[in-house]
């Protein structure tokens, strides 16, 4: 096993990876959407104006406390269950979004979206924080924001190429 040094030690280099696959959540509630607003119309023909800015800003809005209570609930002991939880209704929200059919449930789907993402933001860099430390700590932190902003144009692109193809 490959190991990859932290500054007080050394960690499995899968570890890391770990650690640095949380930030690829980070930005992606209504930000990965934005390609497709224009096409909303077609797909749901009686959507208003202000259906389709819920969409794009609720989960934003929704993830915001969430980052608050899960920046306060994390203690060494329950952060792996805070990550838990988050992880899973992420990923129910991802699955969940192929099934929905009125414009209600993409919206209450994206707050669960925010939701999950507020639970996963404040451990992507605490965890990058406990394990490391000095030059080791600055260089993860960097990777952390690489991972991120590098998801967040992979997903706008996906959306958009998607898009073009129905």
């Amino acid at each position: 096993m490959k190991y990859v040094d932290c500054g007080c030690g050394k960690i499995p280099y899968i570890s890391l990876l770990a650690i640095l696959s949380i930030s690829l959540t980070v930005n992606l509630p209504g930000l990965a959407i934005s390609p497709i607003m224009g096409k909303l119309d077609d797909v749901f023909t009686n959507v208003t104006e202000l259906e389709i800015q819920l969409l794009t800003v609720l989960p934003n809005l929704v993830t915001i406390p969430f980052i608050l209570c899960s920046g306060k609930f994390c203690t060494p002991k329950n952060q792996m269950w805070i990550l838990g939880i988050g992880l899973v209704i992420y990923a129910a929200t991802g699955i969940l979004y192929f099934f929905a059919k009125t414009m209600t449930e993409l919206i209450v789907l994206s707050c669960l979206l925010g939701v999950g993402c507020g639970l996963i933001i404040p451990l992507a860099a605490s965890l990058i924080s406990e394990y490391t430390v000095g030059k080791a700590r600055t260089k993860a932190l960097g990777m952390k924001s690489g991972v991120s902003n590098f998801m967040v144009i992979f997903a706008t692109l996906f959306v958009g190429w998607v898009a073009v193809y129905n």
